[in-house]
């Protein structure tokens, strides 16, 4: 059975709380208008569970844009998925994607709702492989900056990047893994 640790007030500004006591833990923290998130996003975490972390974050922020860190969150199956996105629309309100780990970014090219309404996305992660070294690393990607927003990625190439001397090229395919930001891309440039 799930305990949730309940609060009348928001959380501090640096203090992570456990949504869940068990083994896999998703635990998060407010830090100023964000919400960073740390854990796994699975079945027995309940959708009354996330609408109401995500209430109190909104709380805590106001009608501002709240800013969600998935970065630290290592995985998600399907229940967990569906928990979150039945969460998010009952916290009506601006909310905007930070440091979007690579499985958040397939599962936003998959479904559509991710990016549905108000969200926005800031930057996500992206694969990169080195040849000589035949080393994966994860690099993150502004967008806006590193990622342009474009309603069509057919024809845009990233470049090789250099990390600490060595050559490491896109693992992805462009038009595959920025294809979610078409949806968000008008709504990104007008509140920029």
């Amino acid at each position: 059975m799930m305990k949730v640790r309940r609060r009348d007030s928001v959380f501090g500004p640096a203090s992570w709380r456990a949504s869940r006591v068990e083994d896999n833990m998703l635990k998060h923290m407010m830090d100023g208008h964000c919400l960073r998130l740390e854990g796994t996003l699975d079945e027995s975490l309940s959708r009354r569970d996330i609408q109401g972390m995500l209430a109190s974050a909104r709380q805590a922020v106001g009608p501002g844009v709240l800013k969600l860190d998935l970065a630290a969150v290592q995985t998600a199956n399907s229940m967990g998925i569906r928990n979150w996105l039945t969460a998010q629309r009952q916290v009506p309100g601006p909310v905007c994607y930070v440091r979007m780990p690579t499985w958040l970014v397939d599962q936003c090219n998959m479904i559509e709702e991710f990016v549905a309404g108000e969200v926005q996305v800031e930057s996500l992660f992206a694969p990169f492989y080195c040849v000589q070294t035949r080393e994966i690393i994860q690099r993150l990607l502004t967008v806006g900056v590193d990622v342009p927003l474009l309603t069509d990625y057919a024809s845009f190439d990233y470049p090789v990047v250099s990390v600490g001397g060595q050559e490491f090229e896109p693992d992805f395919d462009c038009t595959e893994h920025f294809s979610f930001l078409r949806l968000v891309a008008s709504r990104m440039r007008s509140s920029a």
